[in-house]
């Protein structure tokens, strides 16, 4: 996509006030100071990005759009597809339309009440569980395992992946880019607490991490995505 600027390219007025106020306050610390801003950065980009989705229903959030999108590239009208972690079924609902089944597992009672209550399909059904417990039992087979933003949730994701890669053909599995700028790497060296892209996540990985972790538990990555702020894996299970 191309933005075309206007000339000539006024600065908002934000914008002047902020490095206004950045050259009038002394620098004693130039380390401090770039750790304020960044733990500032951190802050403001989380408030977008939650309000974004109060502003925007999914089918016009640039995040759910492309998710959909990339998934719809891979897969088909007879497929079994297991949401992991559905939350209230918005994506698990939209799967629904593309494919023959969809199974949503959360382990919320109170958004798989608003999922039920909310989308209705007779292809569609969704179930209370802990998702590693629901892995571990799963004794049916499915062409699908869909897994966003559930793996930098858990302590240890291979207890997840490996059980879900033995009973599925094709495993989607997206995480936050710790990489989708160079903001995280000055976190990281300056040690900052602020490093996640949210505060309940247990860690993040950089796109080698991620790699290596889908190739331990013997997934082969057909498909790979790096945008909006997400890695995004289409694999295989060998």
């Amino acid at each position: 996509m191309r933005v075309d600027l206007p000339r000539p390219n006024v600065v908002p007025l934000i914008v002047r006030l902020c490095y206004l106020v950045d050259r009038l306050v002394p620098v004693r610390n130039p380390s401090s100071r770039l750790g304020w801003l960044l733990d500032l950065e951190w802050s403001v980009a989380r408030l977008c990005h939650e309000h974004s989705i109060r502003v925007f229903p999914p089918e016009r959030h640039p995040h759910y759009r492309q998710t959909l999108h990339f998934l719809s590239k891979h897969l088909e009208q007879s497929d079994r597809v297991l949401d992991v972690g559905c939350n209230t079924g918005i994506m698990t609902a939209e799967i629904a339309k593309l494919v023959r089944e969809v199974v949503g597992v959360d382990y919320s009672d109170q958004a798989i009440l608003t999922a039920k209550e909310t989308h209705r399909a007779e292809n569609l059904s969704f179930e209370v569980d802990d998702a590693i417990k629901y892995s571990a039992r799963l004794n049916e087979r499915f062409d699908v395992a869909v897994l966003s933003h559930i793996v930098e949730h858990l302590d240890d994701p291979v207890d997840l992946l490996a059980p879900l890669s033995r009973c599925c053909r094709f495993l989607y599995v997206e995480v936050p880019d710790f990489e989708h700028t160079a903001l995280n790497h000055h976190r990281e060296s300056l040690q900052r607490q602020l490093i996640y892209t949210d505060t309940d996540h247990r860690f993040e990985m950089d796109r080698k991490d991620a790699v290596t972790l889908l190739e331990r538990c013997s997934l082969q990555i057909l498909e790979s995505e790096f945008l909006f702020g997400s890695q995004r894996y289409w694999c295989k299970s060998v």
